[in-house]
């Protein structure tokens, strides 16, 4: 998709071009990059800016709206499996037996 577009860009097609980028971006999202879909919506933004074609502004701008709570989303994610992880770390690297003798509300590592 990504290609196809860059070929349109190359010929000089200028018209309709956010639509595209809109596609381009809501595919991105589709696949987990988010951050890559805001990248290409904020491209599509400056294009409507500069060439004053409004047509599709408001889908760029829910797209925006999506995909900026889908990247908060996997960010909060990462960090709660990251925690997760250092806890589960900390808990198996003491020895056995104060593993068993401590209950998981007092473990001190996570924290």
């Amino acid at each position: 998709m990504h290609r196809s577009l860059a070929a349109r860009q190359a010929r000089g097609a200028k018209i309709v071009e956010s639509y595209f980028l809109a596609l381009l971006a809501e595919a991105y999202g589709k696949v987990g990059q988010a951050e890559e879909g805001l990248s290409v919506l904020a491209e599509a933004l400056v294009l409507v800016e500069r060439t004053g074609e409004r047509v599709y502004e408001a889908e760029l701008y829910r797209l925006k709206g999506m995909l900026t709570l889908q990247s908060q989303v996997e960010s909060h994610k990462s960090k709660v499996t990251s925690r997760k992880l250092k806890k589960q770390r900390c808990v198996f690297s003491m020895p056995s037996r104060l593993r068993v003798a401590r209950a998981p509300s007092r473990w001190s590592c996570g924290r």
